[in-house]
């Protein structure tokens, strides 16, 4: 039952509403190129009738594409060393999601769950295994902004680590050693994250400004200088949602946008779709 109230209003805004068209949008099932790589196997096939269509067919396609994309989301490369090819938000590009002195944490976190049989483990390991369900769903792999469901886990599970591998030299060093073990582990700490710093502040703006939109904000200000010298301004939708950037530049009253937005769909119906 509870399983039930809880599950229930997720998969309805999951699939239901503007989330509902949204994950037609990204999702696996509706391929921006309408299933042309597979009839394109297909035809390619040197087999004949009717084994072509048995090896590549939709459920095929689908089934290799979310298996790929969901071992992506655990990749060392996209962990670790060069994260996501996307150029957006919650991404630096040629860094991982996560920082190289976490994954010893990780691996002594996996080590003690299968020594100890640590049962408090048991729920995040799961949640681990799931969360990439959803983001493997999608048509890109190893998309950071998809992964976001990671994100507090890896925390937790490096934490226990941290935990486990105390506790460990706890029992077997010294009270100096185990100073001077905690002593290089900040140096570690502090040198990650000194070189994250300087990506972030220092190369980051440059690097993500076009996947950020940035500009937006520039646009805005210098169309409002000129905005009375013509009938009609407008913008491009080749780089994301200009109206959204209209409305938040502008002080657009919301409730007002909220009775235009109700109009939003006949542009969809003209074809005036988002490219």
């Amino acid at each position: 039952v509870l399983a039930f109230i809880f599950v229930l209003p997720v998969l309805l805004s999951i699939f239901g509403g503007g989330a509902g068209k949204r994950f037609g949008d990204v999702s696996l099932f509706n391929p921006t190129d309408k299933w042309k790589e597979v009839t394109q196997r297909q035809s390619e096939s040197l087999l004949t009738d009717p084994l072509p269509v048995l090896f590549n067919n939709e459920l095929t396609w689908i089934t290799d594409k979310f298996t790929k994309n969901y071992f992506s989301y655990f990749s060392l490369n996209f962990l670790f060393t060069e994260g996501s090819p996307d150029s957006s938000y919650a991404n630096l590009p040629g860094r991982g999601l996560l920082h190289l002195w976490e994954l010893p944490l990780l691996l002594a976190t996996i080590w003690f769950f299968y020594k100890k049989k640590e049962k408090r483990l048991t729920l995040l390991l799961f949640w681990l295994f799931l969360a990439g369900v959803p983001a493997a769903l999608s048509k890109e792999s190893a998309h950071a902004n998809r992964a976001a469901t990671f994100l507090p886990l890896w925390s937790i599970l490096s934490a226990y680590g941290a935990y486990f591998w105390w506790e460990f030299l706890s029992k077997r060093f010294s009270v100096r050693l185990k100073k001077i073990v905690l002593l290089l582990s900040l140096m570690v700490f502090a040198t990650s994250l000194a070189f994250f710093l300087e990506e972030y502040f220092s190369h980051a703006p440059k690097k993500l400004a076009r996947g950020l939109s940035y500009g937006y904000r520039e646009t805005i200000d210098h169309l409002n200088q000129i905005e009375n010298n013509y009938d009609k301004i407008v913008m491009t939708k080749r780089f994301s949602e200009p109206q959204a950037f209209v409305a938040f530049y502008k002080k657009y009253d919301p409730k007002q946008y909220q009775l235009e937005s109700q109009d939003f769909l006949r542009y969809e119906k003209d074809g005036l779709i988002f490219l």
